[in-house]
């Protein structure tokens, strides 16, 4: 059976305060009293001096200016969730609904924007069970953004599923997509994929979540990940392994393993920043999670064939689209660890 081909399945403040006061001051009686027979005069009563009224200096307050990129925004995720479906043409006797997502636009120190997707594919009958190619997006000119001032900003990079994959059956896709920095004074924008005439309006970069990242070293490889501390637990595991654990659904997580067979059903190929990984895969149904091992096979400097580099992941079916987003976002990360 040949391959279906859709086009796109695509932030102490210092109060400094001084009180300035002048102190209250009296006269003593003038002139000295001669003795004398008769009683001492009344002493004069004493000169008083008005006490002027307690005066305040200017309260200095200042407040420390955050991080902000060439053209003022503020580095981190900025929630944008929404969604739109659409049907791409396949065959007359094929049909497949997409329900198409940009999860959130996260902005870098140097000013890019990553935005993160993803695909929720349902064909009907007749496809079940086809082999389905999806072809890749991330060069593609009719994928872009257009801001509310009528900038537009074309791809300048992207991955995970964002590029060409092929897969059987009704499947959730997730990728990214990288992006120029915004244009100054911009409120939000529109993510257009052209070939599918859809659009996701209203993602608005204000608020942004700030970036808490941790770095921590694998235990049987040379390398490091890094992780959101307001996103993500860490904790070792028996032999010092790292476990993450994911804050908003504590079955999500994912961890280091020690270099093993993978375990499941090899399942796809995937590319997340620079490394590409085999997927294996399996359900557990009765409890609600699917599990993954991520093989690293590709991608990193020094990767031995012999001891391989394998990530565990636990998804909650029933939330599988945020946890697989999240567990993309930690494997983007593998790399060298940075020198001391």
């Amino acid at each position: 059976m040949p391959n279906l081909s859709i086009r796109r399945l695509a932030l102490l403040v210092f109060c400094i305060g001084c009180m300035v006061m002048s102190g209250c001051t009296g006269s003593a009686p003038a002139g000295t009293q001669a003795p004398q027979d008769t009683a001492a005069t009344a002493p004069a009563p004493p000169t008083l001096t008005p006490t002027p009224a307690p005066t305040q200096t200017a309260i200095f307050t200042h407040t420390p200016t955050p991080f902000r990129t060439a053209n003022g925004y503020i580095p981190g995720k900025y929630n944008t969730s929404d969604c739109v479906n659409y049907s791409p043409y396949l065959t007359a006797n094929y049909s497949a609904e997409v329900k198409f997502c940009v999860w959130f636009i996260e902005i870098f120190r140097d000013g890019t924007m990553c935005v993160t997707v993803s695909w929720n594919v349902e064909y009907n009958a007749e496809a079940i069970g086809k082999s389905v190619k999806k072809s890749g997006d991330v060069n593609n000119p009719n994928m872009f953004m257009m801001d509310n001032l009528g900038n537009r900003y074309d791809l300048i990079g992207g991955g995970g599923d964002s590029n060409a994959t092929t897969f059987w059956g009704n499947t959730l896709l997730t990728g990214w997509f990288l992006f120029p920095e915004p244009k100054p004074g911009i409120t939000s924008l529109t993510f257009w994929d052209w070939d599918n005439i859809a659009k996701i309006e209203n993602l608005v970069l204000t608020n942004p979540m700030p970036l808490t990242e941790e770095s921590v070293s694998l235990k049987w490889h040379p390398y490091a990940i890094v992780y959101k501390s307001d996103i993500w637990k860490m904790e070792p595991g028996e032999s010092g392994e790292f476990i993450l654990t994911n804050l908003k659904n504590e079955k999500c997580q994912i961890s280091e393993r020690a270099p093993d067979q993978p375990d499941g059903k090899l399942k796809s190929e995937l590319e997340i920043g620079q490394t590409t990984f085999d997927i294996y895969g399996w359900l557990e149904s009765e409890q609600g999670m699917g599990y993954r091992d991520y093989q690293a096979i590709s991608g990193l400097d020094g990767l031995d064939p012999q001891q391989l580099v394998i990530f565990r992941a636990a998804i909650p079916l029933a939330d599988q689209d945020m946890c697989l987003d999240e567990i993309s976002g930690i494997l983007f990360t593998l790399s060298e660890p940075e020198e001391e």
